[in-house]
């Protein structure tokens, strides 16, 4: 299409939905100790979901593998007879943990698929997340060493019971070093599992998105909801409740493929700075749904529209032409839509084609299309070592190209990538409510929390610093502790103690004093209590002596009157 600053183009793109496509599905499956009942189901279901799957496939192909968590502390236990065998305390023998293993290509061959499933031994870690978006994003990366086909829709089934850890949980572990994005397989092993940070939900959404690649999450007991919200995060992905084990398993795959073949969504990539693309999708039934890019419902052999309007703001710095791809996700074809710009070069001084100042930002306006010269296009040592951080680092950090020893950082729809080597990003931030905590643009909450199941968290907040906005991590964790009434019994045992004797005490001053004001000391009110009970105890003992007396003598009495009677007889 060609257009100028200030007009606009609409085309229509027409997607037509197949009924019966070719399908690699990959199994990745968490091997830890809680999956035993779940893995011994996959070892018999290979055959039956391969009958099934014919239903809705021409070319139905599986492969298999496996991932833990990283083999390194706190996640593991490292006591040496621990790391060989992690279930040496029920007497089992396991296999050692291990990021993620590839273990059998994709295959057609269900007689070799079940083969390699049966000889799958559990393993065991100490916490409870897992390390599965580690394991998903090398599966969607690796593309030879898994086998995807061009032409055959992408299945990535994940089984597991427990949620996965997310960027930023390796700091626990000492690995501060971010993923690269790129495969690393020795072996069919994850090579870099204990040297690299986990990947962020951003990285893996782009990644599995240019490779065309839908997620199952096959989930077991209560971490269902877990995943179900990273729906919105990671496009063509569905979530299945796995009954215990794993007797829905066949249907549960059965159902999530038909659901994500009957929904079409075109995705826009490369982006470009001054030039708008808005998406009208118009459904099979007439309905339209403007700057919506979704249907859903849609049939075999149904096709669905989407009316693309490119607009331009201002002139491009790209040249006079420039590309934006149209790919509707799951599909291995991509609309390449090239916009030529009707904006003329102005540059009149030599000064202008310098090396490196066509690409410059402080380059002035009237000269943004301007081109290098052939002197600057050719990959020169010393343009490249201009686009590299450090020579340990890739060039543009793997995320854009290098013109004239000037990073042209890549256009991502998750959001913008800058930094003078393409270093930074605004959708690798944590998020917090399905909303990003902060970016280069602007800070949408000052205060973030990561949040886990875990009883300690970090809090951090972004934070502006030599006028850029950086995120700052609080070194120590805030932890949570249960509920306790032991220690609150105590402090009112404490206080209702001290309060009493306290309350003795005034009571003896008030006394005191009171006897103090009658003229008495102490001591006299003492000396003269002492008495008054003497001469009380003594009177009483005079009395009972009395008394005694006195009954002795009424006793004599009485044997003298009856003397008396004997004699007068």
């Amino acid at each position: 299409i060609s257009t100028d600053a200030g007009s606009e183009v609409n085309f229509i793109l027409e997607v037509h939905q197949l009924e019966r496509y070719p399908v690699d599905m990959y199994y990745l499956v968490d091997v830890s100790a809680s999956m035993q009942e779940s893995l011994d189901k996959l070892k018999s279901v290979g055959f039956s979901l391969l009958q099934k799957m014919e239903e809705f496939s021409s070319d139905f192909r599986l492969g298999f593998g496996s991932f833990v968590d990283k083999p390194v502390s706190p996640y593991i236990n490292v006591h040496p007879p621990k790391i060989a065998n992690p279930c040496s305390d029920y007497d089992i023998q396991c296999r050692p943990a291990h990021g993620y293993i590839h273990v059998l290509s994709l295959t057609e061959n269900i007689t070799e698929f079940t083969r390699v499933v049966q000889q799958q031994r559990i393993s065991g870690n100490m916490d409870t997340p897992e390390g599965g978006f580690d394991a998903m994003f090398q599966a969607a990366v690796c593309q030879s060493h898994i086998g995807w086909r061009k032409e055959a829709k992408h299945i990535l089934l994940v089984m597991t019971d427990q949620p996965s850890h997310l960027a930023l949980d390796s700091k626990l572990a000492g690995i501060v070093v971010p993923h690269d994005g790129n495969c690393h397989l020795v072996n069919n092993t994850y090579s870099e599992t204990a040297n690299m940070e986990h990947p962020t939900i951003g990285q893996l959404a782009e990644k599995l998105l240019q490779n065309s690649i839908y997620s199952i999450f096959a989930v077991e007991g209560q971490q269902y909801t877990w995943y179900e919200d990273l729906i919105p995060l990671l496009p063509g992905t569905v979530v299945g409740k796995l009954e215990s084990k794993a007797s829905n398993l066949k249907e549960l795959v059965v159902d999530a493929y038909k659901k994500l073949l009957s929904e079409v969504e075109l995705q826009v990539e490369s982006l470009i700075k001054g030039v708008s693309v808005n998406v009208t999708a118009i459904c099979p039934e007439g309905s339209t749904f403007p700057g919506l890019n979704k249907c859903r419902n849609v049939k075999p052999n149904e096709k669905v529209l989407f009316n693309i309007k490119v607009g331009m703001q201002e002139c491009h710095g790209l040249g006079d032409e420039a590309y934006i791809f149209l790919k509707p996700f799951g599909f291995n074809e991509t609309t390449k839509v090239r916009i030529q710009s009707q904006c003329s070069c102005r540059c009149g001084s030599p000064a202008a084609h310098a090396p490196g100042r066509c690409l410059d930002e402080v380059t002035p306006q009237d000269c943004e299309n301007c081109k290098c010269n052939h002197m600057e296009k050719t990959k020169d040592d010393q343009l490249l070592r201009d686009c590299q951080a450090d020579q340990m680092q890739p060039v543009c950090s793997g995320r854009g190209l290098c013109l004239c020893g000037k990073c042209l950082c890549d256009q991502s729809s998750l959001g913008r990538i800058y930094g003078k080597y393409c270093e930074r990003d605004g959708f690798s931030c944590p998020y917090h409510q399905g909303l990003i905590c902060g970016d280069s643009e602007s800070e949408t909450f000052k205060y973030c929390l990561y949040l886990t199941k875990e009883k300690c968290h970090y809090k951090f907040q972004m934070e502006p610093t030599f006028g850029e906005k950086q995120i700052q991590i609080f070194r120590y964790p805030e932890c949570l502790t249960e509920q306790s009434y032991f220690p609150t019994f105590i402090l009112f045992f404490i206080l209702t103690v001290v309060i009493g004797v306290m309350a003795i005490g005034i009571l003896k001053c008030i006394v005191m004093r009171e006897n103090h004001v009658k003229g008495e000391s102490p001591v006299e009110a003492y000396s003269l209590s002492t008495k008054k009970k003497k001469k009380k105890k003594k009177k009483k003992k005079k009395k009972k002596k009395k008394k005694k007396k006195k009954k002795k003598k009424k006793k004599k009495k009485k044997k003298n009157t009856l003397t008396s009677f004997l004699f007068i007889d």
